[in-house]
């Protein structure tokens, strides 16, 4: 059984290139001297000028020494959205566009929104995803291991961004559990249960998904019961081939998914890792501002293993 202290194991070695704009708060760099001393990180990016003894070894580039290699689609986008390209935080996730750097983490001193739109004006989308969402990685205390999504980034998500949803967290599954996914769309109506445009706005989103070339297992729309409780799951969608097994729930907005997890966390005692960011080209990883210590280790654990 994957637990999630097992995802701190899987990511040593990894010695990923990573760019860090805030290594001066001191939980930020507390979390890099540990990824660095457990070879996490092999790399640390510094995206300004600083002569400074930080305690842990760092290389400096800065947005002059870049000013050609950086894309005039980028900087045209970012000029449009009144936004400087050589502001450490989009310069940030610029170099990690550009192979400079691996990934990147941020946002332990700013909002998310600047994380998001770093991430999207200068990385941009994966191929074939046009949403970007997020995921928290979630241990229950008997072991089992689940992920949540979306429980941070899109508020009410139409059929076709659900459906981007549910790929983008079958890949986290696999790519930070290491399990096969097993997804189920969930909903207040089990195969059609209820009538009601919510109820329905999932019913699409799994025939977009059924029309897609996909090598995981997912049905929907299904209540979390069906999903998780095989007894149940049984008499309320007896032709269902999931029920009892899901592992990544896709919830219908933002509402339900940033309650559920929290009501997880709380009143299971659940340890949660994220909101991870998912469906982008390459990463980059937002840092909440009342993240601890190893909050940012966890997250360089999670860059080390989103990192190609």
């Amino acid at each position: 059984m994957f637990k999630l202290f097992d995802l701190r194991e899987r990511a040593k070695g990894r010695s990923i290139k990573v760019v860090v704009p805030e290594i001066e708060d001191e939980r930020v760099l507390a979390g890099v001297k540990r990824a660095v001393t457990e070879n996490v990180v092999g790399e640390v990016i510094v995206p300004y000028s600083l002569d400074i003894d930080l305690g842990v070894k760092y290389t400096c580039c800065t947005p002059d020494n870049y000013k050609n290699e950086v894309p005039e689609s980028v900087t045209s986008k970012l000029l449009s959205k009144g936004v400087d390209w050589k502001d450490k935080f989009f310069f940030s996730s610029i170099l990690v566009r550009l192979g400079i750097a691996d990934a990147a983490i941020m946002g332990a001193n700013v909002p998310t929104a600047i994380t998001i739109k770093s991430a999207l004006y200068c990385v941009g989308l994966e191929k074939g995803i046009d949403v970007l969402s997020s995921c928290f990685l979630i241990e229950l205390p008997d072991g089992r291991n689940f992920v949540y999504s979306d429980c941070g980034v899109v508020p009410d998500p139409t059929s076709d961004q659900l459906a981007d949803i549910a790929v983008s967290a079958a890949e986290s599954c696999r790519k930070f559990f290491g399990l096969e996914p097993v997804v189920a769309l969930l909903s207040f109506s089990t195969k059609g249960s209820a009538s009601h445009p919510l109820v329905e706005k999932v019913q699409i989103a799994y025939k977009h998904l059924l029309n897609r070339d996909l090598d995981f297992e997912f049905d929907g729309e299904l209540q979390f019961d069906a999903a998780v409780d095989i007894e149940v799951g049984k008499r309320k969608a007896p032709t269902s081939s999931i029920v009892g097994r899901a592992n990544v729930f896709i919830f219908p907005d933002l509402n339900c998914g940033n309650i559920a997890y929290k009501i997880t966390q709380k009143l299971a005692n659940a340890r949660a890792i994220g909101p991870v960011l998912q469906g982008l080209a390459k990463p980059v990883h937002d840092l909440s501002r009342g993240c601890s210590k190893e909050d940012v280790f966890d997250l360089l654990c999670v860059a080390a293993l989103d990192s190609k």
